[in-house]
């Protein structure tokens, strides 16, 4: 089983960078458990002078051996400039919820991420677990974004 969930990290990480990324599941099926596309777009930070946004694809899967079905969700990583700027924005950020500090960019992006809209998802698709995932930029925003998951939540199966 954990086979299949790195797969599944690994093809929806790379299917949020796709302009279709329904297609390019739908291509690579064989490899996946992936059934559905729940959706694929931006979280946005209107406060923002440039507008910064998060591109993110929010799939479902369902394993038909154990049942589970499991809310996956990935972040894109870096791609334009904007992205690079919050790459170097290396200067430590405190969160009061947890006992540190953050890398800047990435707890920006992270920031804008609704917590609420992925516990609404959660529930309307009935899921065991929830797994965030993304590559460069991306995997950064997902643990802090996780992170904030698992603190809304009283579950181990996130």
């Amino acid at each position: 089983q954990n086979q299949e969930i790195v797969q599944n990290a690994l093809f929806c990480s790379d299917a949020v960078y796709k302009s279709n990324p329904y297609q390019r599941l739908k291509c690579v099926r064989e490899f996946h458990t992936v059934s559905k596309v729940v959706t694929a777009g931006y979280y946005c930070d209107q406060n923002e002078q440039n507008e910064q946004k998060q591109r993110c694809l929010v799939s479902l899967t369902n394993n038909e051996q154990t049942k589970e079905r499991m809310l996956v969700i990935s972040f894109k990583g870096s791609d334009i400039q904007n992205d690079w700027k919050d790459n170097l924005n290396f200067i430590l950020k405190p969160d009061l919820s947890y006992l540190g500090k953050f890398h800047g960019g990435y707890h920006k992006r992270a920031k804008i991420v609704s917590i609420s809209d992925i516990k609404e998802m959660a529930i309307l698709h009935n899921v065991n677990k929830i797994l965030t995932c993304g590559h460069s930029l991306g995997g950064a925003v997902s643990s802090i974004v996780h992170m904030k998951i698992v603190q809304s939540y009283d579950s181990s199966n996130i």
